[in-house]
């Protein structure tokens, strides 16, 4: 099959790999077939090793970087399945989410942003040492809340888990288990796959607050590298082109993450900014195999090229090629 990246590094992203329409047994199968696929037609690589070799231009012929976005719970059931095929992946993790399934004192700021922007019981206000938070009212209320919370935490926060337990016992019922714990976390990279950062809350970095957008990737930074030693990686949000900014570029560097991820389908070559970097994102459904194949050899990247053309086309006019 045509690759249309030649020996530019393809980097795929999943999300999900279980489905309402299908049985388990058949998301496995054809999972089994896409990554046999992917062993016999690319050259997969680490995180590590992929943006080492992408920065010294030293990347074999037919590089592939598999990433996966959110940690959910489901990728531990398909986590064998890649080291079967001895295929690296590289998880890139919500820090709100996953503190939620290993709570500590040291992620309560992160488990409460998380908790509000989340929140899917009844409207309620809360009396805080801050001032009143009002919850499941609207966006803006809730943007509100966070950015009281995050406007005072320099010191001991002794009413953060009070404010997380009236949440959690509001929404009895909608707060089923999402993602992976820091222990399921620790054991996969323990097997070999990279973890990464996907920010606090999964929110849309461009459209928050100055203050939640620092804290959004500062805490990711402060928590991982602390639960893993080293965070150098970041996948943004949604990962469209309006949900990164120059703000937010410049913030990652601050907070010393080296790369970062969008979701558009694209390869990177020597003028890609770092923190720019493109993904071919598998879509969240049941595929055939060949569309697979398609999406992976990189159809979508075509296609966008394409509608960009036909975008400038239409700006410039008919002679726009003479």
């Amino acid at each position: 099959m045509l690759n249309l990246a030649g020996n530019r590094l393809t980097t795929i992203l999943f999300h999900r790999f279980f489905f309402e329409e299908e049985s388990a047994e058949r998301s496995r199968d054809r999972l089994k077939r896409q990554c046999e696929w992917l062993r016999s037609h690319f050259s997969p690589l680490s995180l590590e090793s992929a943006t080492g070799a992408f920065q010294t231009d030293q990347l074999p012929p037919k590089p592939l970087l598999i990433t996966i976005d959110d940690a959910k719970i489901e990728l531990l059931r398909v986590a064998d399945i890649f080291a079967a095929f001895d295929l690296p992946i590289s998880i890139f993790v919500c820090v709100g989410w996953s503190a939620k399934e290993s709570p500590d004192e040291d992620s309560s700021v992160a488990r409460l942003v998380n908790q509000i922007e989340w929140y899917a019981g009844a409207p309620k206000t809360i009396d805080t040492n801050r001032g009143k938070i009002a919850v499941g009212a609207s966006k803006l209320e809730t943007r509100k809340a966070v950015d009281l919370i995050l406007a005072d935490t320099g010191g001991p926060q002794p009413d953060l888990e009070a404010i997380l337990s009236i949440l959690q016992n509001e929404q009895d019922g909608h707060d089923r288990r999402i993602s992976c714990s820091w222990a399921e976390l620790a054991d996969l990279k323990a097997s070999g796959a990279s973890i990464g950062g996907h920010s606090v809350s999964h929110v849309n970095l461009a459209e928050a607050s100055p203050l939640r957008m620092k804290f959004e990737i500062a805490e990711t930074q402060r928590i991982l590298a602390g639960k893993f030693d080293t965070c150098e990686v970041f996948a943004y949000p949604y990962g469209m082109s309006n949900t990164f900014s120059a703000a937010t570029t410049k913030q990652l560097s601050q907070q010393g993450f080296r790369y970062a991820f969008l979701t558009h389908s694209d390869y990177p070559d020597s003028e890609t900014d770092p923190l720019h970097l493109p993904r071919i994102s598998m879509p969240d459904r049941a595929m055939s195999h060949p569309e697979f194949c398609v999406r992976a050899a990189g159809a979508g990247v075509l296609y966008r090229k394409l509608r960009q053309a036909r975008v400038l086309k239409q700006k410039l006019g008919p002679d726009w090629l003479t």
